[in-house]
């Protein structure tokens, strides 16, 4: 992947605490893992990212919105997180990237995005606890694209891909 992107370095930043899972997701993208939890250069409890001027804040927890409503959590986070910039209690992010719920959504603001990830992993028993059809996860990534020289003109210096798979076909039990 590095040499598709043309670039030296690939932050990745992944959620899962197990390193096995991390360093077989990081080798196929062609990133060096770094074996730990929630401490060192880039892997941490809170990632605030820096990349040519444009600031991205990494965090896996984020509240998962009620049934219908899954725009809420990133839009509220996005909130709190320009009240926290402006106050200079945090770093002005200007993306925020929250995984946890195993669905994709993108919120936008005039100067900020927020991303909730989608899963690398199919339904769980966990997951269907409350309902076997509320939490159906997106499967995939994203990429963020970073400009600074976009934010530098006052532009958007974040641009959001998602990548989602099909989950796979269920079929019936037939007597």
């Amino acid at each position: 992947m590095n040499s598709w992107l043309g670039q030296k370095t690939v932050p990745c930043i992944g959620a899962s605490p197990r390193p096995a899972v991390k360093s077989r997701w990081w080798r196929a993208l062609g990133a060096t893992p770094y074996i730990g939890l929630g401490t060192g250069r880039y892997c941490r409890e809170v990632l605030d990212l820096e990349i040519n001027g444009v600031v991205c804040n990494f965090a896996h927890g984020i509240s998962v919105s009620g049934g219908l409503y899954r725009a809420t959590s990133p839009d509220r986070e996005a909130v709190w997180s320009a009240l926290a910039g402006k106050e200079g209690k945090m770093p002005k992010a200007d993306a925020l990237v929250r995984s946890h719920a195993h669905y994709f959504t993108h919120v936008e603001h005039q100067t900020k995005h927020a991303v909730i990830c989608p899963a690398w992993q199919l339904q769980t028993r966990f997951m269907r606890k409350n309902s076997v059809y509320r939490m159906l996860p997106d499967i995939g990534a994203i990429l963020l694209w970073i400009d600074g020289e976009a934010k530098r003109r006052r532009e958007d210096g974040v641009y959001v891909n998602k990548i989602l798979f099909d989950l796979p076909k269920t079929g019936t039990t037939k007597l």
